[in-house]
């Protein structure tokens, strides 16, 4: 009976562990955007991030030419990244640039990882242009 007891009690306390502890937080997902890389993401970090791609620095990138397609939590997986990203890493040391298209840049700083919205609150959902400064 003690045995049981021990048994259920262990048993309790690691789910318990695991319900406080809740999902994977997204910031363990940053890490999946490559060195020296700018990535886009399909979620929100609120919303877990989901797929992404990523992208070396350069001049300059339309991205209605590109898909998710490193599957990341698998929403948002193939969809075109113009007009479907949420999240953004710099994971560089350069500053870079993105456009929604309509003429207006915004400065995305060297290292900066968060929401779109934390760069333009117009930004998210309508990203059509990016590159390096």
């Amino acid at each position: 009976m003690k045995r049981t007891s021990v048994i259920t009690v262990t048993t309790a306390a690691i789910a318990a562990s695991v319900v406080a502890a809740g999902p994977a937080s997204a910031s363990e997902t940053w890490s999946t955007c490559p060195s020296n890389s700018m990535c886009l993401y399909f979620n929100s970090v609120e919303h877990g991030l989901g797929s992404y791609e990523h992208w070396s620095p350069g001049p300059g990138y339309n991205l209605s030419d590109f898909r998710f397609a490193n599957y990341g939590n698998g929403s948002g997986y193939n969809y075109v990244v113009a007009g479907n990203a949420a999240a953004i890493d710099n994971n560089t040391g350069y500053t870079l640039w993105i456009s929604d298209g309509s003429g207006s840049e915004w400065t995305v700083p060297a290292w900066y990882r968060g929401d779109l919205s934390g760069i333009s609150n117009t930004l998210p959902n309508n990203e059509y242009y990016f590159g390096i400064n």
